[in-house]
């Protein structure tokens, strides 16, 4: 019953020992909630970021004609219809992303690391973005690098964010990420 504040830089700490959490940038308030309100609905990329082991997911993007398109080399449709034009990142967290044959999807890129921790595997994959992207994957299979790999997206758990970094609010329709 005695309400204690604790100061950490530490996110797994906070997570664990936290009934809410104030995350600050340079002094500012980010956001303040429950750990599992900052990490299922982030109010920007900061927070997105911080908060998670290994963080979200975040790739440019933009939109036009209502179309989002992930802006990598190869400049991938993703086929999601979104209403808001200002979208400028889509975050997923390595959870909500499957690996399926490269064929079966719009998205592919190839395997550089696989992170083998027993009770959990990552692998990072190239899509051709500034950084790799981390897929929380079934420890069970082995996975090679150097590989080809598709990537679906659950698409209930898609994060959108605007250029300013804030989270954009948005129903999304997607007849590709899964």
């Amino acid at each position: 019953g005695i309400t204690t504040v604790y100061v950490t830089h530490d996110q797994i700490e906070a997570m664990t020992l936290a009934d809410r959490i104030v995350v600050l940038d340079n002094g500012k308030i980010m956001q303040a909630g429950s750990p599992r309100t900052l990490y299922n609905r982030p109010q920007n990329k900061f927070v997105a970021e911080f908060i998670g082991s290994p963080q979200m997911n975040l790739m440019p993007c933009e939109v036009k004609n209502g179309e989002l398109t992930l802006l990598c080399p190869k400049r991938q449709q993703v086929e999601l219809k979104v209403q808001a034009s200002e979208i400028s990142w889509l975050g997923i967290r390595p959870e909500h992303i499957t690996l399926c044959k490269p064929e079966k999807t719009k998205l592919s890129g190839e395997i550089l690391v696989a992170e083998y921790l027993g009770s959990d595997q990552f692998v990072y994959i190239d899509c051709g973005f500034e950084n790799m992207l981390t897929v929380r994957v079934d420890p069970s299979k082995d996975w090679k690098t150097n590989s080809k790999v598709g990537l679906n997206f659950d698409s209930e758990a898609l994060h959108l964010f605007n250029s300013d970094g804030n989270r954009v609010e948005q129903m999304i329709r997607s007849e590709m990420l899964r």
